[in-house]
């Protein structure tokens, strides 16, 4: 587990990534954003998949629209910053046609083959959260589960690292 606490007030708050591969570094990166608002973060992780390193990133933006674009831009920045396989998952609070989902999808492909909501996870009419790969990724399915755990349906996909990988999978 790599855990990033964005608040603290008397318990912590912030993003998970929970694998079941080795993490070989990671970082928790603060999101730029106006002081009061609801600080938000950026996990930066290398996970060691079969010998190969993988970059996953989740994050968590802000619910407050002025804020997300200087959020994105940050993240962009660290995409671009990264060679190699990368993933990037979470909470953007932004609908697929948002300039923010825009941005990130000129630099990454959005998982979701058919289009799907996620919140709110009773009855979702909406779509606020992502997993994005890179180009070395080929994505295999990608859906929304049904569960009542949190306010959003979680999403899961199946991706596998093209060339060789793909061809044995």
């Amino acid at each position: 587990v790599v855990y990033g606490y964005t608040i603290s007030r008397g318990s912590k708050y912030g993003n998970a990534l929970v694998t079941k591969y080795p993490v070989k570094s990671s970082t928790n990166h603060q999101l730029p954003g106006d002081r009061t608002t609801e600080p938000r973060g950026l996990i930066e992780a290398e996970l060691d998949i079969d010998g190969k390193t993988i970059k996953v990133m989740v994050t968590h933006l802000s619910t407050q629209d002025q804020e997300r674009p200087r959020q994105v831009e940050f993240i962009e920045k660290k995409l671009k910053e990264t060679k190699g396989p990368k993933i990037l998952m979470g909470d953007f609070n932004a609908r697929p046609l948002s300039d923010e989902v825009r941005r990130i999808s000129k630099v990454m492909k959005d998982s979701a083959g058919k289009e799907y909501n996620t919140f709110p996870a009773n009855k979702p009419n909406v779509r606020i959260d992502y997993i994005f790969v890179s180009d070395e990724i080929d994505i295999k399915s990608s859906k929304p589960i049904e569960s009542q755990a949190s306010d959003h349906m979680p999403v899961v996909a199946e991706v596998v690292l093209n060339g060789d990988e793909l061809k044995e999978s």
